[in-house]
């Protein structure tokens, strides 16, 4: 056995590790209590515990406000006596109940909420076909509250683990070589705020004391989470925008210019002082720069190697848990980092570059190299 190539293994990540401690948690109350719905509560725990605090308290409010709609509409459900008419006629009601409830939700905006709701309210008028209304009720009681302790449990332990100092704010580790400077953003640690659309998280912006709202940044790059149909992007002068959804399809109309429909990591370069409509619901990865600058989006997979280059900033949005960025320069390693889907790693400067050539080599552990693990992005003047 080789053991060199065993220590190249990636060792399993922090969020991982979180995720096992939460469940040992949650499985451990429920066994001193001696109270059933331990299953319940660590679904919860899993489904909640994310990679910040913030999105596992959104996870868990949407697990309440979904398991409250479904035990609502599963309570009147029994309290009509469906449950003793014909098959027909009960599987019709089941189907229209089913409706309702998407429906509602979609309506009032909740769509998160409904795989749970419609979980909740199946399990009672399908699991158990001698339920009564006072059973119903119990039933829904007792989702919300194993649902409740799995999503304390998940965010105790998401806040307890992960405490970043003042000073690291958004950055993991910054490391610098003579040959290379470059940081590591962990997803964790990266900013949300709100937009018309939806939601932008900020992944890096330079200078890093600049702000979007100055409009005073040389380039920015952002992960969009277009949550509305229909959504109108904010013009910013004299910068230039690359869009690329992530996760879902988009149609961006610029009037008087183009319409691009774009699928799942396909892009689209274009002026973003024009007046810019988009069309669908989707995850984009967002990259802003000031006119005098250029720059592009590629679609990496494993085993992918290339040169890196003294004139351009080099970056890497990581699409898979466990992919490897290794720069060399023939001699030793200069930079070997292992990311986490989410994860950003930057290559600011490169020195001395007319001495050595380096190389990028780019892997992920079992992945099928037709998958993308990464997006390069590259900026030049």
């Amino acid at each position: 056995m080789d053991f060199n190539k065993l220590k190249e293994i990636p060792h399993p990540g922090f969020r991982v590790i979180k995720t096992g401690i939460a469940i040992f948690i949650c499985l451990t109350i429920y066994s001193y209590t001696h109270r059933n719905g331990a299953a319940l509560a660590t679904v919860a725990t899993l489904i909640c515990l994310q990679d910040s605090v913030q999105k596992s308290i959104s996870e868990g409010r949407n697990r309440l406000i979904g398991s409250a709609i479904g035990g609502l509409f599963g309570i009147i459900f029994v309290s009509f006596s469906f449950l003793h008419l014909h098959y027909i006629v009960y599987n019709l009601a089941c189907m229209i109940g089913i409706i309702g409830l998407m429906y509602i939700c979609n309506l009032i905006k909740i769509s998160s909420s409904i795989s749970i709701a419609c979980v909740v309210y199946l399990t009672i008028i399908i699991q158990n076909s001698s339920s009564t209304l006072e059973t119903s009720i119990m039933y829904s009681i007792n989702r919300m509250i194993d649902t409740f302790i799995g999503i304390v449990v998940a965010v105790v332990v998401n806040k307890s683990l992960h405490k970043p100092s003042p000073e690291e704010i958004k950055i993991k580790r910054k490391e610098n070589f003579s040959e290379v400077e470059y940081e590591v953003i962990n997803s964790e640690n990266c900013k949300e705020t709100k937009w018309s659309g939806g939601i932008s998280t900020e992944i890096y912006i330079s200078p890093l004391n600049s702000l979007l709202s100055q409009k005073d940044f040389d380039f920015r790059i952002s992960i969009l989470d277009i949550q509305e149909e229909k959504s109108n992007f904010n013009n910013y002068k004299d910068y230039m925008r690359h869009i690329m959804p992530i996760e879902g399809k988009l149609k961006l109309d610029h009037e008087g210019f183009h319409i691009a429909k774009l699928g799942e990591f396909s892009q689209d370069f274009f002026d973003a002082d024009w007046n810019t409509i988009s069309y669908g619901k989707a995850k984009c990865l967002n990259f802003m720069y000031k006119r005098g600058y250029y720059g592009l989006f590629y679609n990496i997979k494993p085993n992918t190697s290339f040169e890196l280059y003294k004139d351009k900033i080099t970056a890497f949005y990581c699409l898979k848990d466990n992919t490897t960025i290794v720069v060399n320069d023939y001699r030793r390693v200069i930079v070997n980092e292992i990311l986490n889907k989410g994860d950003f790693l930057i290559l600011k400067k490169v020195h001395d570059v007319s001495k050595n050539v380096y190389t990028v080599k780019c892997n992920c552990l079992g992945s099928d190299n037709k998958e993308l693990i990464l997006i390069k992005i590259e900026l030049w003047k």
